[in-house]
């Protein structure tokens, strides 16, 4: 199993950094919806995969939308998470997208975190490494939605060899 660095953070107090981080983006609910069904498919094609550092990254990502998601709709913070018991992992994915659907956060990380505690991976540490990637990232909103420095791309999207030229904000 990957060395994962434990948080030297408790959950409460890593939400608040994830929050101080996103208040400032005005990210909106919209935006943040999509960002969720996105990382979670990214989570789920790592445990596919059996991609242990993506597995990390994937489980971090997902806890960090989660936070902002319920940050937007209810302006608190996620109850500490407690763990349910289930056979397949598939049932847990379809636990996070049922409470992703009906808004419920707090259900959704309910059942990440016992995903993440049913493949032998500790949530908390894995949001601490999500929250050292996005602590320093630099970008900008457009419509709602974060844009990191590094994914903008020019408005005419000139595209040489490499890909899309990227412009500095």
């Amino acid at each position: 199993m990957t060395q994962l660095q434990t948080s030297p953070y408790t959950f409460a107090e890593l939400q608040g950094l994830v929050i101080d981080w996103a208040a400032p983006k005005q990210i909106t609910i919209e935006s943040q919806y999509l960002k969720i069904i996105e990382e979670v498919g990214e989570l789920a094609k790592a445990i596919n995969e059996k991609n242990e550092p993506e597995i990390i990254d994937g489980f971090g990502d997902v806890a960090v939308t989660l936070i902002i998601a319920n940050q937007i709709v209810e302006k608190k913070k996620i109850a500490v998470p407690t763990q349910r018991t289930k056979k397949a992992t598939n049932l847990y994915i379809k636990g996070i997208l049922f409470g992703i659907s009906i808004a419920d956060f707090h259900e959704a990380y309910a059942e990440l975190y016992s995903l993440a505690k049913h493949l032998g991976y500790d949530l908390n540490d894995c949001l601490w490494a999500a929250y050292n990637v996005i602590k320093d990232r630099k970008g900008k909103t457009v419509n709602g939605n974060f844009i990191k420095e590094y994914d903008y791309v020019k408005p005419d999207h000139y595209k040489n060899e490499t890909g899309y030229d990227v412009i500095d904000l």
